[in-house]
């Protein structure tokens, strides 16, 4: 059974956290010696912080699962249920999101940034499967799942008239 495997983003705050918690943690262990077990839990939340990911796993026969892992390693895996597209859309899209935690917040209250997304449509409804910031992954991506799910892909970068 063929698969295709779509390893989502991961916010940028999540990589900023998981530093300063790696940074930190040698530090405070300097300073404060007597309690290892505190600095071990903060060692291994920022371990999982910086090692998590997340998958979409696309099946063949549209059996589809959401995989968390750690460093490319599954500690979780449930069923996703995403539409079966009429066609599949490669665009280039822009995505806001907001700003609530930490010192991020201090940058201002929404962040923007571009890319490239994959979305399954069926009807007038659909639903974004993957985002990237680099288009030949992004396109190798929609391909396979066109090929795999037999069905029509549609690119709105390489068609778009500006």
């Amino acid at each position: 059974m063929r698969v295709v495997l779509l390893e989502q983003t991961k916010p940028q705050q999540a990589y900023i956290s998981g530093i300063v918690l790696l940074v930190l943690t040698p530090i405070l262990w300097y300073y404060n010696e007597n309690s290892l077990d505190k600095i071990l839990v903060l060692l291994l939340i920022a371990i999982i912080v910086v090692g998590y990911s997340i998958t979409y796993e696309i099946k063949e026969g549209f059996e589809n699962y959401k995989r968390i892992n750690i460093f490319g390693i599954t500690i979780w895996k449930q069923k996703l249920h995403i539409l079966f597209p009429d066609y599949i859309s490669i665009f280039s899209a822009s995505f806001k999101k907001d700003n609530e935690w930490g010192a991020v917040s201090a940058l201002g209250t929404k962040s923007k940034y571009g890319g490239v997304a994959i979305k399954f449509f069926k009807g007038h409804k659909n639903e974004i499967v993957y985002k990237s910031n680099d288009y030949s992954k992004a396109l190798k991506k929609a391909n396979e799942l066109s090929f795999l799910l037999k069905v029509r892909l549609h690119d709105a970068i390489k068609n778009s008239s500006t």
